[in-house]
């Protein structure tokens, strides 16, 4: 009838038919899934993207009347003309902040528009960790905080 050998690779065979046949199974389900998520994050860009445009025309205002109370006695100064050459607007940077962590570590955070424009932030740190009994708030480098 049937070698041991035959037996082994005819029941191999149908062991990797099944587990191939499993894993794209799920490869077709996780595909599935993945599409139905950017389905869904496609739907709500519109209303994010109307969000972030409001609050951007809003900081804009607030920046051009800040800009103006703070160039009014420069002569020829024109509020909300830009300061390069170049042709082509570029949407400032949302915010910039620098923050102290408990650790006395030094942690810069940016906020800037991705291509949809969503806020992403992004946390790079800066500096290095400071001595645990460091109590002074001074961190390495010279730089000084005053505790709070």
């Amino acid at each position: 009838m049937y070698s041991k050998k035959d037996l082994f690779n005819l029941v191999s065979t149908k062991y990797l038919r099944i587990q191939f046949y499993r894993k794209f199974d799920h490869v077709k389900c996780f595909r599935a899934l993945k599409e139905e998520k950017y389905a869904a994050r496609r739907s709500i860009l519109p209303v994010l993207q109307a969000e972030e445009d409001e609050r951007f025309v809003r900081e804009w205002h607030k920046y051009l009347a800040y800009e103006a109370e703070v160039m009014k006695d420069v002569p020829g100064w024109k509020v909300g003309e830009s300061v390069y050459n170049s042709g082509r607007w570029v949407p400032p940077a949302s915010a910039i902040s620098i923050r102290i962590c408990a650790a006395s570590c030094m942690f810069v955070t940016f906020w800037w528009r991705c291509f949809f424009g969503l806020q992403v932030m992004a946390m790079v740190f800066h500096g290095r960790a400071c001595d645990e009994g460091n109590d002074d708030g001074e961190i390495r480098g010279g730089l000084k905080v005053d505790k709070d």
